[in-house]
């Protein structure tokens, strides 16, 4: 008649003892992201007191996300691209990007800012052609590419620019308009006097302070319930033993 009871007891405990371990083990992750956001933080701080005057290597890519850079070249506005979904203060729009043609014959994007949609899908917004740009400078951004965002670059537009894109795929902006382009972005710098609306976002709002406030609330949610489960595991161990004294009365 006992064994129920303590199967189901023993797995009440189990089930303490994985949640337990659960939270502490998000309390250590949000310790591990905060200290991950102060080094990317550090990092960032540091490049934008450097500028690169070319393209960086591929492989160095990784770890320059961010720096300021400035290149010579020559825009080429006629083979622009709009980068859809970008939503600035719930107002749905457009990322622009065009080709930049270096004299060393490489190819990169430039992200021009942010421009808002027009009342319909089917009108896109009207771009300027700014004259006499050959220098640009801004920063190394390295799209990441979404998983649930489906790439849908209709080759056969690719004589009707503005091409819309749904990402920046290079691989696949190769493939669907043939044309090769060096695997990271420039964001145009805030002050320049061209461009559109620029104000990127490097990270998301969470500050190295936000997730310790966090870990603190997982570990918080770890003690309370240690000490919880032990109250109440105390209590049933009184009770079985009123019990079993009773029992012994009785007897």
């Amino acid at each position: 008649m006992r064994m129920r009871p303590l199967a189901i007891n023993t797995l009440a405990v189990m089930l303490l003892i994985a949640l337990f371990i659960t939270l502490l083990k998000l309390g250590f992750w949000q310790l591990d992201r905060a200290n991950n956001k102060e080094v990317t933080n550090a990092l960032r701080t540091k490049r934008l007191h450097t500028t690169s005057l070319a393209l960086p290597k591929i492989a160095q890519l990784n770890g320059l996300n961010g720096q300021q850079i400035t290149l010579q070249g020559q825009l080429d506005f006629s083979k622009s691209m709009l980068l859809d979904n970008r939503v600035v203060n719930g107002v749905v729009g457009f990322e622009v990007l065009v080709p930049l043609h270096m004299k060393n014959q490489n190819r990169v994007l430039v992200n021009l800012g942010w421009i808002a949609a027009g009342p319909k899908r089917s009108i896109l917004p009207a771009l300027t052609m700014w004259k006499n740009i050959e220098e640009v400078s801004g920063y190394l951004h390295r799209p990441s590419l979404n998983p649930f965002v489906n790439s849908l670059i209709n080759a056969s537009d690719k004589k009707q620019y503005p091409i819309v894109i749904p990402a920046v795929d290079f691989e696949e902006i190769k493939t669907a308009l043939d044309q090769d382009y060096y695997p990271s972005v420039i964001r145009l710098h805030e002050d320049s006097d061209w461009g559109y609306y620029k104000a990127w976002r490097w990270s998301n709002k969470m500050t190295a302070h936000k997730h310790r406030g966090y870990a603190i609330q997982w570990f918080a949610l770890a003690l309370t319930l240690l000490l919880l489960s032990s109250y109440f595991i105390w209590r049933l161990n009184q009770n079985d033993n009123q019990t079993n004294r009773l029992q012994g009365i009785e007897e």
